[in-house]
């Protein structure tokens, strides 16, 4: 099995880089979105660049004493503001000796800084009364079904491009099936309301996940798919909703 990691390296200080490497990580993807702080924390928000190149630093040191083998990426997150940055940051990953690439970011963080960390002001009635079974027809999101988005704790949430909060957290990595976790990822009400790109389901995948919606999930809806708390209380959607009203009522 391969393990791929993507980080952001934004934490000051990170005691557990190196073991974490040696533990065998084939693939490290380090974003950022510029190669200046004035740049790079239009997007990334509260993350220092200096931390990240001191990190990314550390770990070519590591790659050059063969204490790694770790595949290692520098990925740019480009949009129209930060495009002078490919040629600084391309330069500095092969002073590295690590790879570089370039993807294109989704939207324009220069007008949406507001929009992306209200997630407790999604659709109250959806969080309040229920919780809609998936379109199969539409798809699956790519975030969902390529990656799993764990923040330094261990914690889980439902992908990376949603704020590591109260509503989008899952479980702990390390405490949870496999099976159970991506379920819950993809019944989470959020995500009706995110316009993703979705990928097609193919038809076995199809029928796994209905299987897992009419078995070990039923306890969830009823015929109207309206939202039944279970008893391992697997949605906590009230308290969702009661945060919510607390926070538009000030």
């Amino acid at each position: 099995m391969h393990v791929w990691l993507s980080s952001n390296l934004s934490l000051p200080k990170l005691p557990n880089l190196e073991k974490t490497l040696m533990a065998g990580v084939d693939l490290l993807t380090v974003s950022v979105s510029g190669e200046t702080q004035k740049i790079h924390e239009i997007n990334h928000k509260c993350s220092d660049i200096v931390n990240v190149f001191t990190h990314l630093r550390f770990i070519s040191n590591l790659l050059f004493e063969k204490k790694i083998q770790t595949t290692v990426n520098l990925r740019l997150i480009k949009f129209t503001y930060n495009q002078s940055s490919e040629y600084a940051l391309s330069n500095f990953a092969k002073e590295l000796g690590i790879n570089f690439e370039v993807i294109l970011g989704i939207g324009n963080p220069l007008s949406n800084t507001g929009a992306a960390v209200d997630f407790l002001g999604f659709n109250p009635y959806l969080l309040s009364r229920q919780v809609i079974v998936p379109q199969f027809n539409s798809g699956i999101c790519e975030l969902i079904l390529q990656h799993v988005a764990i923040d330094y704790r261990g914690n889980t949430y439902i992908c990376c491009s949603k704020p590591y909060g109260v509503g989008t957290k899952i479980a702990k990595y390390l405490e949870i099936q496999p099976d159970e976790l991506f379920m819950r990822r993809f019944i989470h009400p959020f995500c009706k309301q995110c316009n993703f790109k979705r990928v097609p389901l193919l038809e076995n995948e199809i029928e796994w996940l209905s299987s897992k919606l009419d078995t070990e999930n039923s306890d969830m809806y009823d015929h109207d798919y309206k939202y039944l708390e279970n008893s391992k209380g697997i949605w906590k959607l009230s308290k969702l909703f009661d945060l919510w009203k607390t926070k538009n009522s000030k």
